[in-house]
């Protein structure tokens, strides 16, 4: 190996090395680390000796263009020249891309696809992985994975593309970027959070585009590996010292960003269109197509969450979507897995506050403890104002009438877990539940006339609530309530929110002593019924109390125990 590699270093072969995205590239993991130990010398060779070529046959387009009295600028085409410079520049990118296509089938990844009879390239799915067994072509001969039918597939291309008008290509930070204000129409397909590592996956082609066109795109191959890295915007841990946190929020924060500088640069004549390519099943974890399908709990994917909560955070709303089927279910990674099966083309248009230069930031700051607290801006405080600015989707209509029926009558569930396809949708779903059942007439609540028709309760019942929001309150800190009463406990907080005083009372023992309050709970419960409670981020009541004050053993134990007891 070490021999081999000086052999490399001399003959100019790509020494880069692979990237430790342990998601994607599996070869490093078996010593396979530089690009280079990704093909046999005799694939190396050859792969070399194309790369060559491109240049040599550059300088036979353009002396043949010039002896046919083809008019020269001897401008290139990366400066913008139209003659027969520019024109052999053109004809030396296709076969450069030719070129890079058959590295793609040219490699020891490669296998052999048996239903097919047919070599199996590459990036049979977005990454690199591990090989024992692989199937090399012959680039020179007439079968599976040649040179020319790499060659046709690009000629294809080329003879179904528009000429009609000059298009560019331009490189920016598009978080960042404000040269198109106003002037554009954008449509765009963000990256999918961390399932893709485009960057990283692109430098295997990148170390033979290099070879091919350097010479001709200077400044687009001026480094060794693909530069910027680290900006791309995927949720990438290893590029944040192993931490998902770090990762998620760089994703998140320049997803939002960007979708920011995208509705400040589009055209306010033309919407703006998401592309997006969902999993046959979405689910948190990736599973076994035959898994998913036999799991009745499916929520909504990281990838699709962030983008929802990015474009509705800077201030679009979306007005259409097109599903579009677009993957082969017959393609290697779509068989026994759960792989995208289509697309969705989201329309989107700044919502008319953004647009008329009203908006504000509150209606996408929905807080259920301020709410509570009774502060707040009007939108998400005042009943009347809340619910005419909300759209009482089917999902939102069936969880009011749930609630009505179960306080009202003792029908529908006790106990309801909410689950949303964006961020800020379980808080906007809680508060929708906490001004239905203040008290409010039914005739001041509008757009809920389906709702209480459909649970026929009229009006909505009087009930005692209680909201418990894990990151605002901090078990182990007693808590002083205007009327005296010192809370120490989670069970103690809703106690008191149901009853005040004399329902802390009944508790006032467990509360005291951090221990499971048990019947007494239930008894609060009984007689202060009909209750409605609230519970949001319980995950963080624990860490929060490690963080301020070490709790008992008990109140840990049984902070994780209280829901179970609300049915």
């Amino acid at each position: 190996m070490k021999i081999l590699h000086t052999a490399h270093n001399h003959l100019g072969y790509p020494t880069a090395q692979i990237p430790d995205d342990r998601r994607s590239m599996f070869t490093p993991l078996y010593g396979l680390t530089h690009f280079y130990h990704l093909f046999t010398p005799r694939q190396l060779v050859a792969l070399n000796t194309f790369c060559e070529l491109v240049s040599e046959v550059r300088e036979k387009i353009l002396s043949d263009a010039l002896t046919s009295k083809i008019p020269d600028d001897s401008l290139p085409l990366c400066e913008g020249g139209k003659g027969a410079t520019a024109y052999a520049d053109a004809v030396a990118t296709y076969l450069a891309i030719a070129v890079d296509r058959m590295s793609d089938y040219s490699s020891t990844i490669c296998s052999w696809n048996s239903g097919r009879d047919n070599i199996r390239n590459t990036f049979a799915r977005q990454a690199i992985p591990m090989t024992w067994d692989f199937a090399e072509v012959n680039p020179l001969s007439e079968s599976t994975g040649n040179f020319i039918g790499a060659v046709d597939w690009i000629a294809k291309v080329v003879e179904i593309s528009p000429c009609s008008t000059q298009g560019f290509v331009q490189r920016i930070d598009a978080t960042k970027s404000d040269i198109y204000a106003k002037s554009i129409v954008v449509s765009t397909d963000p990256p999918y959070y961390d399932n893709i590592g485009y960057a990283d996956l692109s430098e295997f082609f990148y170390v033979w585009l290099r070879r091919s066109l350097n010479f001709i795109y200077p400044d687009l191959f001026s480094t060794i590996i693909i530069p910027d890295k680290e900006r791309e915007l995927v949720a990438t841990p290893y590029r944040f010292g192993g931490s998902k946190q770090k990762a998620k929020e760089f994703f998140e924060t320049g997803l939002g960003e960007t979708f920011k500088r995208m509705r400040e640069m589009a055209h306010d004549g033309y919407p703006l269109t998401v592309y997006y390519a969902f999993k046959q099943t979405e689910t948190d974890d990736e599973v076994s197509l035959t898994e998913a399908k036999g799991n009745s709990e499916s929520r909504a994917s990281t990838g699709w969450e962030t983008m929802l909560e990015g474009l509705i955070k800077a201030g679009f709303s979306i007005t259409g979507t097109w599903p579009m089927r677009t993957e082969r279910s017959a393609r290697s990674i779509s068989i026994g897995t759960n792989a995208l099966a289509s697309s969705i083309a989201l329309v989107c248009r700044p919502r008319p506050d953004v647009a008329s230069g009203s908006y504000q930031q509150a209606e996408f700051a929905a807080d259920l403890w301020q709410v509570y607290l009774d502060e707040g801006s009007d939108e998400y405080r005042i009943p009347t104002e809340f619910f005419s600015r909300t759209f009482l989707t089917e999902g939102l209509k069936q969880l009011l009438t749930n609630a009505l029926l179960r306080l009202a009558s003792n029908q529908g569930d006790p106990v309801i877990e909410l689950q949303t396809n964006f961020g800020g949708g379980k808080t906007h779903a809680m508060l929708a539940l906490y001004h239905l059942f203040m008290g409010v007439p039914a005739s001041k609540l509008p757009g809920l006339e389906p709702v209480l028709e459909a649970a026929n309760v009229l009006p909505p019942p009087k009930v005692n609530t209680a909201v418990l929001v894990g990151n605002k309150i901090s078990p182990g800190q007693p808590q002083h309530k205007k009327d005296g009463t010192v809370v120490r406990t989670l069970w103690g907080e809703l106690a008191w929110q149901l009853g005040g005083r004399e329902a802390y009372d009944m508790i006032r023992e467990a509360d005291e002593t951090s221990t499971n309050p048990g019947d007494p709970l239930r008894l609060v419960f009984n007689r202060y019924a009909p209750c409605l409670i609230l519970i949001d981020e319980l995950g963080s009541l624990c860490p929060t109390a490690s963080r301020n004050k070490r709790p008992s053993r008990g109140q840990l134990r049984h902070s994780l125990y209280l829901c179970p007891d609300f049915e």
